[in-house]
């Protein structure tokens, strides 16, 4: 009876040990997958490592006008002396 109680406590602990490592390398498997179709769906958005203290300035493609179209419309006028 003791040696059949010892050797369900060594499976015991062996199944405990291999599942462990199964849902381990599970999980990664799943990480790498989503990290490579996340690449796949944007493909210029990876980070990129900076020193820390880095400033980087990104300017607009598009200028902005200072006109938007909202204030009203626009009025040419003469100055009379």
């Amino acid at each position: 009876m003791l040696k059949f109680l010892i050797v369900l406590v060594l499976i015991f602990f062996a199944l405990r040990m291999f599942a462990r490592l199964f849902v381990v390398s599970t999980f990664n498997n799943l990480n790498q997958k989503m990290e490579n179709e996340m690449k796949k769906r944007y493909p210029g958005q990876s980070q990129q490592e900076v020193p820390e203290g880095h400033i980087s300035v990104q300017q607009s493609s598009k200028p902005n006008s200072g006109n938007s179209g909202s204030a009203g419309e626009y009025v040419d006028y003469e100055e009379v002396k």
